[in-house]
């Protein structure tokens, strides 16, 4: 039996891809990039970005402190969307009458 030779991915492809770890984050503006350019205001600092787990998420949500996700380790807001932000002004406009 002849041994195989080594395999090489071309650079970037998906299998070389999944076997990189993520970029280090050393300061806000590493996290918010890893994030997609979230504004930095809707990134939860307790627990620390990186650290937190699914629990975290269930103990915030029971709190009812407003609407969050998990996303690689970080508790985020979840933005306001285009139907709720509707909805909420046209609430406030009945309530002003």
């Amino acid at each position: 039996m002849t041994p195989r030779a080594p395999r090489t991915e071309p650079r970037g492809s998906l299998r070389s891809r999944a076997r990189t770890a993520p970029p280090e984050i050393r300061k806000l503006g590493d996290l918010v990039r890893r994030q997609g350019g979230l504004p930095p205001d809707r990134i939860r600092f307790d627990p620390p970005p990186g650290t937190a787990t699914e629990d975290d998420l269930i103990e915030i949500q029971h709190r009812k402190e407003g609407l969050f996700e998990l996303v690689d380790g970080c508790i985020v807001e979840k933005a306001v969307g285009c139907w709720e932000a509707t909805v909420t002004s046209h609430l406030i406009g009945s309530v002003g009458r």
